[in-house]
């Protein structure tokens, strides 16, 4: 008879870094970048990359040189200002200017959260447009409106001369990106007693400063498409994605998401600080408080058993993802709260627990993607059939 596995737990592990970073997911390993700290980096997986590595990876930004110039509406080129290379505008995909239209005529009126039903609302009964806008993005919705009525002015005009819709030069600034990004996660909660949306400060923080991020990943060795695509993805509302190409680690360059989004910032942490280091197949059990409740450290264990005592003289931070894997779904299985649990049992406060995101072409009943794009998924309720 073969004889089980077995591991024996070592010598306990006692270390102190600056930083201590628990998750080495896409957030975890960006975070971990830190200059001048001793940084440590605790990944419960052989591996990084997390929920980050399953998905599509793809970079949503406006990108000015690639969109709709009101200065130069009828320019056909822009140039990066990144890498000083032109690229030829981005045009539309068929019916951006129908939801143009719609966000023109959206209401201003304070949001209306009245609900008629207890059952599952429906599209028709979201009815967003004529429910109005929540007080703190109502200035970002009329300063779209502004930049919609000046673009449509001149989109019509084309369109008047005999050019078709995806002839023009696309629609896109910050304000669009914010807005879709508050009414694409408006959503009533399971209880009907209130309705999610986003932060309009991290919403506006996300949106003003993911393109220096790009910057950040490429100026490490992250390699991007910086201007042939300009497409979407599923669950991307808006023609803002610009594809990584991979990323150049000494030399070597691997092109996969893998290579841009996970070796190049890993080896940033490890060159920045010959202290720095990653702990895989550790998990980590509990946060560690002082007498002020303060957070210094973190208890681990390593997969033999080994516990790992980890002190912060700066910070923890956690970005252990979320509880999507105690469901059926498609989320890694390693995305099972636990770093959301560490965080309540020292006092931490937690939102947004009632819902977890979901991919647009899964099956409910089991949790796994559909087959082929987005765009050519038939979604068939397997209750009530025969076969």
């Amino acid at each position: 008879m073969p004889s089980p596995y077995e591991v024996t737990p070592g010598e306990a592990v006692d270390k102190t870094f600056d930083v201590v970073v628990v998750g080495a997911g896409g957030a975890g390993v960006a975070a971990a970048a830190q200059d001048g700290a001793t940084v440590c980096i605790v990944e419960k997986e052989a591996d990084a990359g997390g929920n980050t590595l399953v998905a599509g990876c793809a970079f949503q930004n406006v990108a000015d040189y690639q969109v709709w110039d009101p200065a130069n509406p009828d320019a056909t080129t822009g140039v990066c200002e990144y890498n000083g290379e032109t690229y030829d505008k981005a045009t539309n995909d068929m019916g951006r200017l129908d939801t143009l239209r719609t966000i023109l005529n959206w209401s201003e009126e304070p949001f209306d959260e009245t609900v008629d039903t207890d059952g599952a609302l429906t599209v028709e009964e979201y009815d967003l447009p004529n429910r109005g806008v929540h007080a703190e993005y109502l200035e970002t919705l009329q300063t779209l409106k502004s930049q919609i009525r000046e673009y449509l002015d001149w989109a019509d005009a084309k369109i008047a001369a005999g050019a078709a819709e995806t002839d023009l030069t696309v629609f896109s600034t910050p304000e669009l990106h914010i807005f879709q990004t508050y009414y694409g996660g408006l959503r009533l909660s399971n209880d009907h007693s209130y309705w999610i949306y986003s932060d309009i400060d991290l919403v506006r923080q996300f949106v003003e400063q993911i393109g220096d991020a790009k910057a950040w990943m490429a100026d490490q060795g992250s390699i991007f498409d910086w201007g042939t695509t300009c497409n979407t993805l599923i669950g991307c509302m808006w023609q803002r994605i610009n594809t990584f190409v991979g990323g150049t680690v000494d030399g070597v360059e691997d092109d996969s998401k893998y290579g841009c989004y996970f070796a190049v910032p890993i080896n940033t942490v490890l060159k920045a600080n010959e202290a720095n280091e990653v702990m895989y197949r550790t998990t980590a059990k509990s946060l560690i408080i002082d007498d002020t409740g303060r957070v210094t450290g973190v208890n681990c264990e390593l997969y033999d058993g080994t516990p790992i005592t980890l002190h912060a003289n700066k910070a923890v931070i956690l970005a252990t993802g979320g509880y999507g894997a105690n469901i059926l779904t498609t989320n890694r299985s390693l995305a099972q709260g636990e770093g959301i649990t560490m965080a309540q049992d020292v006092g931490a406060a937690v939102t947004g627990m009632g819902f977890t995101p979901l991919m647009p072409l899964g099956w409910a009943d089991d949790g796994k993607l559909a087959g082929g794009m987005g765009e050519n998924v038939i979604f068939v309720s397997p209750a009530g059939t025969e076969n």
